[in-house]
C-alpha cells in the first residue's frame, strides 16, 4: 500500500481513497476520484521493458474498440510513470462489469467467442520481445527442470508423451505464433452491462499460439452443467468472426500447455494460501493429461 501511495501524486490522485486487490509482486488498487474509479498498479523493480510491451498490446486492443483498461497518464504525459528503486506505475481506466461465470449464458458464450477472435485479428508480433514465450522449449524445460520437484515420477511419466506430442506441434507451427492474453479465465473476462464482454489483466501477455487462450477458456466452461452448449456457442462465434473452421485440433494440443501454465503458476506462487487452495485440481489436471498420452 505504501507503494500505491507513493504513486498517486504523479497522477494528481494523492488526497484519494485506494482499496488493495493485490500485495504480492506487482502491487494492484482500486482508486476511487470524483470522475470515478481507476486501475492503479505499481511493478516490481527491473520491469520496464516489459510495461512497454503490455501496453503496446493494450493500445492495439483499444484502436480496435475492445473493452479492455486504458492507461492514462500521468501529470508528465507518461502512460509508464517511473518511480524509486525502478519499478513503474500504470494507471487504467477500471472496465465496469461482473465476471463472466456469475451471468454465464449461451449469449455471453457467444460474445467471449467474439471477443477473442477480434483480440487475435490484431496479429500483434513484435520484435524484440521480452516477455513469456510459450513454445517447445519452455514446455519441454518445466517437465524435465521442474516436474521433478513437485510431482511423482510415476505422474511425470504418465504426462510425457501428450508433453512431447504438443511440443512437436508447437515447432512446427512456430510461424503461427503472436501475442496473445495467455490468462483469459472467467476472472479476467467481464460481463458488460450492454451484454458485451471485457477483458481485463493483460499482465500475462505472451507470445504463443491463439489456440492457447481458446483451450483455457473452455475449460472454464466445463465448470456449468449446460457446458456442451456453451462451447458450440463460443466455437461457433470465434469461427464466424475470423472466418475459418474452429481450430480444434490445436485447442486440444494446447491443453497440455494451460495445465503447464496452471502448474507452473501454482508452484511459483509466493502466496502460500492460493497455492494451497489451488494444488486440490493438480490430481485432475495429471489424469487428463495421461488421458491425453
Amino acid at each position: 500500500e505504501d507503494w500505491i501511495r507513493a504513486a498517486l501524486p504523479a497522477y494528481g490522485l494523492e488526497r484519494s481513497k485506494v482499496f488493495m486487490f493485490r500485495t504480492l509482486g506487482d502491487a494492484v488498487a482500486r482508486v476511487e476520484t470524483p470522475d470515478g474509479p481507476y486501475s492503479l498498479r505499481v511493478n516490481l523493480p527491473g520491469s520496464a521493458e516489459r510495461q512497454q510491451e503490455i501496453h503496446g498490446f493494450l493500445t492495439l486492443a483499444n484502436a480496435a474498440g475492445l473493452y479492455v483498461p486504458t492507461p492514462l497518464p500521468d501529470l508528465e504525459g507518461r502512460t509508464i510513470s517511473p518511480m524509486s528503486e525502478g519499478r513503474t506505475a500504470v494507471l487504467a481506466s477500471w472496465v465496469t462489469g461482473v465476471q463472466a461465470s456469475s451471468q454465464m449464458s449461451p449469449a455471453l458464450a457467444t460474445e467471449i467467442g467474439r471477443v477473442t477472435a477480434r483480440l487475435h485479428a490484431l496479429h500483434s508480433t513484435p520484435e524484440p520481445w521480452h516477455g513469456p514465450v510459450l513454445n517447445a522449449a519452455w514446455l519441454r524445460g518445466w517437465w524435465r527442470d521442474m516436474a521433478p520437484e513437485h510431482l511423482t515420477l510415476a505422474d511425470v511419466g504418465r504426462c510425457l508423451p501428450a508433453i512431447e506430442h504438443s511440443a512437436i506441434w508447437l515447432e512446427t507451427h512456430a510461424r503461427e505464433f503472436q501475442v496473445i492474453h495467455a490468462d483469459l479465465h472467467f476472472g479476467n473476462l467481464l460481463a458488460l452491462p450492454g451484454g458485451e464482454a471485457g477483458i481485463l489483466d493483460f499482465g500475462e501477455c505472451a507470445l504463443a499460439h491463439p489456440a492457447f487462450d481458446l483451450a483455457m477458456t473452455e475449460g472454464e466452461f466445463m465448470d456449468f452443467g449446460d457446458a456442451p452448449a456453451l462451447i458450440a456457442a463460443y466455437r461457433d462465434a470465434y469461427s464466424a468472426a475470423t472466418g475459418q473452421s474452429y481450430p480444434l485440433w490445436a485447442r486440444e494440443l494446447m491443453t497440455a500447455c494451460t495445465a503447464t501454465s496452471f502448474l507452473e503458476w501454482v508452484y511459483g506462487s509466493e502466496n502460500d494460501e492460493v497455492r494451497i487452495q489451488k494444488l486440490k485440481w493438480i490430481p485432475a489436471l495429471v489424469e487428463r493429461l495421461s488421458i491425453q498420452s
